[in-house]
């Protein structure tokens, strides 16, 4: 998955190149070997400064809205922003990322939080997933104690990426919150 985007950027540059290269030589004077990719540079960084700018992210807000108000698929696109971690709702699968003691009691374990529960005697369990890294679609869902987690101040899109990345992210910075 992760090398699909590259690979596909390929295929359209290739794509370009070739369909230049054949198709009317004569009638693009100014065509050379090469062209197609410089091309594609082009296209690809004027897209990404639309995307970037105001008008890109009121478009992509208006994308997200249309999308979201299809009949099947808006259900299955909320859904799949939901558990990346890219939702801003208050429902959201996972509602905070922890620190949990690992089990052999050497280190910790990035978690993320999906629902509270409430024992007999008052105390609050905390239900969390632990993703395995470097593929978070797999892991184990345990209950735990809420005095025994650090909660972190990181999104689950960042938790995500680290654990995609095996750690080795930059952009992460992960702060435990004080907790009184």
């Amino acid at each position: 998955v992760a090398v699909l985007p590259v690979f596909g950027l390929f295929v359209f540059i290739a794509y370009v190149e070739t369909t230049l290269a054949s198709t009317g030589i004569g009638g693009i004077r100014f065509y050379f070997p090469g062209l197609g990719i410089i091309l594609c540079l082009v296209i690809i960084y004027f897209f990404g400064l639309l995307v970037t700018t105001f008008v890109g992210k009121w478009l992509w807000s208006f994308l997200d809205k249309f999308i979201n108000r299809l009949p099947a698929i808006g259900q299955l696109y909320r859904t799949i922003k939901e558990i990346l971690g890219y939702s801003t709702d208050t429902n959201t699968v996972f509602q905070q990322v922890v620190l949990v003691p690992a089990n052999q009691g050497i280190g910790e374990e990035l978690g993320l939080v999906t629902d509270k529960m409430t024992n007999h005697d008052g105390s609050i369990k905390l239900i969390v997933f632990i993703p395995a890294a470097p593929t978070p679609t797999s892991g184990r869902l345990i209950f735990i104690d809420e005095k025994d987690v650090k909660p972190l101040k990181m999104t689950a899109a960042e938790t995500f990426k680290t654990l995609i990345s095996m750690g080795k992210t930059k952009h992460v910075k992960a702060e435990i919150l004080e907790v009184d």
